[in-house]
């Protein structure tokens, strides 16, 4: 009889086939911009596809707007998934890692800045605005 264990795992492993011409071109993408990696493109594919279809989800939000600004190569990249394979040997191959990740160096908090309130609406222009008659 087997059990069912207490605590989910952090991670899910996903072993999946792509057609020859997909995986060709998100090898060809990860090589011309080198601060993505083939897991990042799926993940900022699936989170696009989730928010597009209306999920209300905090993390599914942040990867899909993670994945609409470039942050060049000195920005930093997620955090690297542990390896959770473990398959039978009959399931087919998981793509094999385009490149290995550099770590990125740690970042010191940004400082928060204040919001500043957005001006009430005046019909007569500001001091500094006003034309000398």
């Amino acid at each position: 009889m087997s059990q069912t264990p207490d605590v989910a795992p952090a991670y899910v492993s996903v072993v999946n086939e792509f057609p020859e011409d997909l995986y060709d071109a998100m090898r060809n993408f990860v090589r011309s911009h080198p601060h993505w990696d083939q897991y990042r493109l799926m993940q900022v594919a699936v989170a696009g596809f989730l928010f597009q279809q209306g999920s209300r989800e905090r993390a599914v939000a942040r990867h899909y707007l993670d994945g609409l600004f470039d942050r060049g190569a000195g920005g930093q990249a997620p955090a690297e998934r542990p390896d959770a394979r473990g398959e039978a040997e009959a399931t087919p191959a998981p793509i094999t890692p385009l490149r290995q990740r550099p770590e990125a160096p740690a970042r010191a908090a940004a400082p928060r800045r204040p919001v500043v309130p957005p001006m009430p609406h005046h019909e007569a222009a500001p001091p500094a605005f006003r034309h000398a008659a």
